[in-house]
């Protein structure tokens, strides 16, 4: 090149080209490893899930993660992310009232229900932080029953529980107190049923032990400490279950990829089971990738809930991917879904000042209907 020559910008074939040189290298290497007599361990698949990922090698993704199990690779670090972060937020109130829903739905079938929760936290947090503006937003008077229905009402009821004072009346929401999915589920499972509960960390996990002990639960409630994804990769069951995953997401690239190697394992092997897949909503490109993949484990029909904030600088819109069986109960509950959402998007946007949105739509399969509700700012 002289110096008058400029110089070369990449195109779009050189940069696929590095990038598809990428993910072959870190496959190459990750399994040239044990040849040269080095040990694999969590740390090198993650590497390996994250190139993948990034190079849209979905598939590939999956067999890492089917390597792992193969070879026994069950190490998880704990993630640095603590529920109390968020307790109360907006992302806590459409969580945990879709997961309300759902358990409603089928504990109105007399039969017995499992409901797992796959990353369970303490599920007692103090409210305290900027992030509770949600439920409290939620419990602000007037709070008039009907609204939102029995559903939106139920889980306002149980916040307002978790934050009342000794005489029943609300309290300072400074030192009020506010149930995780574990604690809330509790308050609806039946003698029949039953709940399994599992959490990595130690502290975590001994204060969920007392939480759940110290509860009033009527089902039979299990709490384990360790790695859900592997006991559950190596179980199959004919029972009702409702299993929420609502990971820490770090790193995003690791735990998207053993969600959706495990929800493809449920709808292999656990028939009966609903499963509700909590996803933070980054940017645009990070959902879309997550759409895509969803559709490659063709699970049929797909149903996806969004809701949030939007326009904010911290992290208030994320996600649900709702797969369940059998197909003909729960293709009903998109209208209840939407109901359930709209009131929740009015509620909340009372007291904001951003937009608020909320949208539900089949993702794949037999159904395409969408909905997208319409956003409200509050008057000032």
């Amino acid at each position: 090149m002289t110096q008058t020559e400029e110089p070369k910008q990449p195109d779009a074939f050189t940069c696929s080209g590095l990038v598809r040189q990428q993910w072959q290298l870190a496959l190459h290497l990750l399994f040239q490893m044990p040849v040269s007599g080095m040990k694999l361990d969590s740390v090198c698949f993650a590497s390996a899930i994250s190139t993948c990922s990034k190079s849209g090698r979905w598939k590939d993704v999956l067999r890492l993660v089917e390597a792992m199990l193969q070879m026994g690779i069950s190490d998880f670090s704990i993630a640095r992310y603590q529920h109390c972060s968020q307790a109360g937020s907006t992302l806590d109130c459409f969580k945990h009232s879709v997961f309300l829903m759902l358990l409603q739905k089928l504990i109105s079938d007399p039969s017995p229900v499992t409901c797992i929760d796959t990353h369970a936290g303490p599920s007692l947090y103090d409210l305290g932080g900027p992030a509770q503006r949600g439920i409290l937003q939620l419990i602000a008077p007037p709070c008039p029953p009907s609204l939102g229905g029995d559903v939106l009402h139920a889980y306002i009821h149980a916040a307002m529980a978790g934050t009342a004072g000794t005489a029943g009346t609300l309290a300072d929401p400074l030192v009020g107190k506010y149930q995780g999915s574990p604690l809330l589920a509790l308050q609806w499972l039946r003698p029949q049923d039953q709940a399994i509960f599992y959490e990595m960390s130690r502290e975590a996990f001994l204060q969920l032990k007392e939480n759940v002990q110290q509860s009033f639960a009527t089902a039979t409630a299990t709490v384990q400490q360790g790695n859900s994804y592997w006991h559950l990769a190596h179980q199959q069951s004919e029972s009702r279950s409702l299993i929420l995953m609502d990971p820490p997401y770090d790193p995003y690239e690791t735990y998207m990829a053993w969600n959706l190697f495990l929800l493809q394992h449920f709808y292999e092997k656990w028939p009966q089971s609903c499963v509700l897949l909590w996803f933070p909503y980054l940017d645009d490109d990070q959902v879309a990738g997550l759409y895509q993949r969803l559709r490659l484990l063709q699970l049929d029909d797909v149903l996806v809930a969004e809701f949030g904030v939007q326009e904010t600088e911290s992290l208030e819109t994320s996600g649900f991917n709702l797969d369940a069986n059998p197909r003909p109960l729960w293709l009903r509950t998109e209208v209840q879904l939407r109901e359930l959402l709209r009131s929740l998007e009015f509620r909340i946007s009372q007291g904001c000042e951003k937009p608020v949105m909320n949208s539900v739509f089949w993702l794949s399969g037999r159904k395409k209907m969408q909905c997208a509700g319409k956003s409200y700012r509050a008057e000032k």
